[in-house]
């Protein structure tokens, strides 16, 4: 009897044999990849401004813009009492001492000045909020940084403090 179409295709396929791509297909596929991902990349077009500019975000995510840099000339750093914050509610609480600078322009000296009794208030009522393992992380100062810059900026609004230096930091 003669063999069918239907007969050859019944038969099970051999057990070494696979179905689809080879390590070549891999290494193929591979390169293609890389070549495109390489090529997204070489070139995608570049920025115009000539500098790189990043896009900051506070703790809230919500955008901060950036000041433009004043001359030496026209900048001032106003110092301020240290202070020293009790942390913690039990007796064995642990003090910490704060020194805290205030960099800003000469033009906005005097508005500081001013408000300070207020700005104090402000970094007390964060500072005694804290615990004292979230200040013994070596990356607190970062935070701690800006979260004092934000509440200075929200008593005398954006363009005021240009920055805010921790000049003193002691835990006892």
């Amino acid at each position: 009897m003669a063999e069918t179409d239907t007969d050859k295709n019944d038969k099970p396929e051999e057990p070494g044999k696979k179905k689809g791509g080879g390590l070549m297909t891999q290494l193929v596929l591979a390169v293609v990849l890389g070549c495109t991902a390489f090529g997204t990349v070489w070139f995608m077009p570049a920025r115009s401004s000539g500098t790189a500019e990043c896009p900051a975000a506070d703790a809230a995510g919500t955008k901060v813009t950036m000041l433009p840099e004043l001359p030496l000339s026209e900048l001032t750093f106003i110092e301020m009492e240290p202070m020293i914050i009790t942390l913690g509610e039990d007796a064995s609480s642990r003090n910490l001492r704060i020194g805290i600078t205030l960099e800003t322009a000469k033009a906005d000296q005097e508005s500081i000045l001013f408000a300070q009794p207020k700005l104090r208030d402000a970094f007390t009522g964060y500072l005694r909020a804290l615990e004292v393992a979230d200040i013994e992380d070596p990356n607190s100062i970062i935070r701690l940084r800006a979260q004092l810059q934000r509440r200075a900026e929200v008593i005398l609004g954006n363009q005021s403090v240009r920055g805010v230096l921790i000049t003193d930091f002691v835990i006892r």
